[in-house]
């Protein structure tokens, strides 16, 4: 994340990295004008959708998941997330 001062546009070069939580107000000083200014954190929602064959009549790709212990691994489908005992 980077933050732009409001006051004079300046990208800043350091990243707020303890601020994450969403609807937070944070305070936080340009260290290009010196004056401060208060952010909000926002996460947007992004879909990538994936041909599901496997729903739709296909075959599963089954792998075995990397458990420890092993004797607790299932085989999830590496498309839809499906898992069953291997």
């Amino acid at each position: 994340m980077k933050c732009t001062c409001p006051y004079c546009d300046k990208k800043m070069d350091d990243d707020p990295e303890d601020c994450y939580e969403p609807n937070e107000c944070y305070e936080w000083e340009c260290l290009n004008c010196g004056k401060l200014f208060v952010f909000y954190v926002e996460y947007e929602r992004i879909y990538r959708e994936i041909k599901a064959d496997c729903l739709n009549g296909g075959e599963h790709d089954y792998q075995r998941t990397c458990t420890y212990p092993p004797e607790f691994a299932k085989a999830r489908c590496t498309i839809c997330q499906k898992e069953i005992e291997p």
